[in-house]
């Protein structure tokens, strides 16, 4: 595999494990952990992709071990928006400079942690309905960027899902829109045999990552649950806003 030394590589790999155990407890530290060493080592346009290949497998994994969890309806409602979603995002990624979409999705994360730290008092249970506008908006971003995934937290966590439902069914909607962006990049010419060798590199990596992430997860309570979602959407929010 051409391009980076072996220090490198075994610096990326071993990011993608750390990502890919955090992810597993947050639904969304993959891509805002992984994302900026990609970028620093690959440029942004080749790292979306990669990163996107990364996804599928950490996807697939995460729904894997938390399959008899996830909430169907809400999955239901949410990929009838974000798939859509996605084949517009990842065309107009092809079109748009990536370092300001990342920058704006650092921006919106901060947004709606502060949104969800500082409203008045917590909303109502929501019918699964509502995640039909929540996922085409979440689809859109994920379609143009990769990190997008901690967008969806606030609205899990209102409707009232924890644990193994709400990493479950945050990883198959994730799972969806990148199967797209796949579908669109390949169509487009982004996926690269450069591109797709690196992909496959971090896959096993997140695999094993998510596994031995998901027998510790089982050990905590809802409040540290809820504490290393908004650490990651307070940290990625940051990293992807000043770097970009």
């Amino acid at each position: 595999m051409s391009g980076l030394d072996p220090l490198e590589l075994l610096l990326v790999g071993g990011t993608a494990l750390v990502a890919a155990f955090v992810s597993s407890l947050s639904a969304a530290g993959l891509s805002v952990i992984l994302l900026p060493v990609l970028v620093l080592y690959m440029g942004s346009k080749e790292a979306v992709p990669i990163l996107a290949i990364t996804l599928v497998a950490a996807g697939i994994s995460r729904v894997w071990v938390n399959l008899r969890e996830i909430d169907w309806p809400v999955l239901g409602w949410c990929w009838a928006g974000a798939l859509p979603g996605a084949v517009l995002g990842a065309y107009l990624f092809t079109r748009t400079p990536a370092g300001l979409l990342t920058r704006l999705l650092g921006g919106l994360l901060l947004a709606l942690l502060a949104w969800r730290r500082l409203r008045p008092r917590p909303p109502a249970r929501y019918h699964p309905a509502w995640f039909l506008p929540v996922g085409l908006g979440f689809g859109a971003v994920s379609g143009m960027m990769s990190g997008a995934g901690p967008l969806l937290a606030p609205f899990y966590l209102a409707y009232g899902l924890r644990g193994g439902a709400y990493i479950g069914t945050a990883g198959l909607a994730g799972l969806g829109t990148q199967a797209v962006k796949l579908a669109v990049f390949g169509s487009a010419a982004v996926l690269t045999p450069r591109i797709v060798a690196y992909g496959l590199f971090l896959v096993p990596i997140s695999v094993v990552g998510t596994v031995l992430g998901k027998r510790v997860m089982v050990r905590f309570p809802d409040w540290v649950f809820v504490a290393i979602i908004e650490t990651v959407m307070l940290v990625g929010g940051l990293t992807l806003l000043l770097r970009g």
